[in-house]
């Protein structure tokens, strides 16, 4: 079970929300404290530290409550305490159903919970009536005959049986053919090479674009025949594969849609969210096969990697990959790397253990990639904690490949890195000359950064701004404190100044920071740096130029020329407005490009 996105850590890249001054940050020492007293047996001071920190965190802070609940239950059972555990999943249920619906996917796995233990326990009755509800939220997401509700309605017939409840029964037989959508439902295979398709029922394609993210992941399986939920946040077998995302076509750059209680949402929909349509598993070769395949008809030879942080869902950080792509419009490969976080605000300590592990897994995923995939042009983005296995990763590939002469990537961006600064420093040295150009994005708002840092014993993380910002001859450091503590994330994107905009300038022509919009030199008494300024930059207006450049090329100024004045001509002033200043901001990136490589 995953309970999805972080209150706490300030995401660059992840979207995580801000604190307000009533949250406080979570107790990260509770996990390790917890562990060691059920490694010792002592469940009654797991169970009391658990409460304690339940009685000292706010109601609002309902995603932090849901982590600890979680936690008391999975406590109760190691204890053998299955009442008292069915009950703490059905409170967490509860709690989850006020916040966001009570169709939210999610819902499902605390009530299956619930009732799983409720049948430990010898309360048929009740494990009868979370099952159902269970049930209900899964056909409210799937339709009543998709496949993975097969064993879910096995069971329910079981427990009606045993219970004596005939109306139940009846109910929960097993669909023939013709009744309801089962015959419309392909039958999902179950082979080494897996492949899993989502019915959202009567959608129109034309509401939404599907985005194609190719992934390699260590996470577990788990047996679950959702994409949601199909890889873990445990350390599992290598997989590779591919999995399409819906983006609607109502969707807001830098925005992860996804359904809300405040639009009184009941489920997710691909015309409304951001939704994992299907998810093929592929061996390895074939996975670079179908990479080569696609950019032979994209016309491209680009790609970029995104290695998620802290607090992430292999589900979660497949939608960032995408809505990355989508909103750069851009020509090539996104490919996801995801690490086993276990997606849980309160998991940081287990997260800093298993991510390092990943790295060499990462460095095999980047050779191949480098070597099979087709891709000339490699970019990589690493955020937060996930910067820890791609240094490892990249510090190893240098050493491994240091006769070759030409540079393996081609930008290499760490947001927000949770990585000693000293070692940063180090390590960078090493990695400089694998890439074309280094940037470092750093943040004097980042709370997981400050977190972390205390953990550290108060030594500097590398993406933290301020007076202990990293400056290095071998790297570009961009300081992004003024977008606050969501550096690439929705809300600044749509007031059309987001470092989304400098991001795409690096894919598009890799200028240096002197060329790109919105960047200001800044000395400090570590050297010279560099500053987002919002106010100099209309995100939206470079966004749309630097899409422009990568379909036409030098051609995309004789055409947003042609459309500046068809708007005249048609009197329609915004629109003429808009063109001009895209028409002038794509002078400025022809200029400072030079001939298109």
């Amino acid at each position: 079970m995953r309970i999805k996105r972080s209150i706490v850590a300030a995401l660059l890249l992840c979207g995580g929300l801000a604190l307000t001054n009533a949250q406080a940050a979570p107790d990260l020492l509770l996990v390790g404290d917890v562990e060691t007293a059920v490694a010792q047996k002592d469940f009654d001071q797991a169970i009391a530290r658990i409460t304690n920190a339940l009685a000292t965190t706010p109601q609002q802070d309902t995603e932090v409550r849901l982590d600890l609940l979680q936690r008391l239950a999975m406590v109760y059972e190691v204890a053998e305490r299955w009442s008292d555990a069915a009950q703490t999943w059905e409170q967490g249920a509860a709690v989850l159903a006020r916040w966001k619906g009570e169709r939210v996917p999610e819902l499902s796995q605390w009530y299956e919970a619930a009732s799983k233990a409720y049948e430990r326990a010898g309360l048929t009755r009740q494990a009868f009536e979370q099952g159902r509800a269970a049930f209900a939220v899964d056909q409210a997401n799937l339709g009543a005959a998709h496949p993975a509700l097969v064993p879910a309605r096995q069971r329910l017939l079981a427990l009606a049986t045993e219970i004596g409840d005939s109306e139940a029964v009846a109910a929960y037989q097993p669909l023939s053919r013709g009744r309801g959508r089962q015959a419309n439902v392909p039958t999902v295979p179950v082979p080494a090479i897996d492949h899993i398709n989502v019915d959202y029922g009567e959608v129109n394609p034309n509401n939404f674009a599907r985005v194609k993210v190719f992934f390699g992941t260590d996470r577990n399986v788990t047996g679950s025949r959702k994409p949601d939920s199909y890889f873990g946040g445990e350390r599992g077998q290598f997989n590779w594969g591919t999995v399409d995302v819906s983006v609607p076509r109502t969707h807001k750059p830098g925005a992860v849609e996804r359904p809300s209680i405040m639009s009184f949402e009941v489920h997710e929909s691909p015309e409304r969210h951001m939704v994992l349509m299907s998810m093929t598993v592929l061996d390895g070769q074939e996975a670079l096969q179908e990479m080569r395949r696609t950019l032979e008809q994209q016309g491209s030879d680009q790609a970029f990697v995104f290695v998620h942080g802290y607090n992430v869902s292999f589900a979660d950080a497949a939608r960032r990959t995408a809505q990355i792509a989508y909103d750069l419009n851009f020509p090539g490969l996104p490919i996801l790397y995801s690490w086993p976080s276990r997606a849980s605000t309160l998991d940081y300590i287990a997260d800093t253990a298993v991510v390092r592990h990943s790295g060499r897994n990462l460095l095999r995923f980047l050779e191949e990639i480098v070597q099979k995939s087709g891709a000339k042009r490699i970019h990589l983005v690493a955020h937060s904690m996930g910067n820890r296995a791609l240094t490892d990763a990249l510090e190893l590939y240098a050493v491994r490949h240091a006769q070759e002469s030409k540079p393996a990537f081609d930008q290499i961006i760490f947001t927000a890195p949770d990585v000693d600064a000293g070692l940063f420093s180090e390590m960078v040295q090493t990695i400089r000359p694998i890439a074309k150009r280094l940037t470092l994005y750093a943040s004097d708002q980042d709370l997981a950064l400050s977190v972390s840092r205390k953990l550290h014993g108060s030594r500097p993380r590398a993406g933290q701004a301020g007076d202990d910002i990293l400056v290095m001859n071998a790297i570009d450091t961009v300081d992004m404190t003024a977008l606050g503590d969501d550096v690439l994330g929705h809300s600044y994107f749509a007031n059309d100044a987001s470092a989304l905009s400098d991001l795409l300038s690096l894919f598009t022509v890799a200028q240096g920071p002197e060329s790109r919009c919105g960047l200001v030199p800044r000395a400090s008494n570590r050297g010279e740096h560099w500053q987002f300024d919002p106010a100099r930059c209309n995100g939206s207006v470079w966004l749309s130029a630097m899409s422009l450049w990568h379909a036409r090329g030098p051609q995309a100024l004789d055409y947003a020329k042609q459309m500046a004045l068809d708007a005249q001509a048609s009197s329609v002033t915004q629109a003429q407005q808009e063109w001009q200043q895209i028409t002038q901001a794509l002078e400025q990136l022809i200029e400072s490009a030079g001939p298109r490589r």
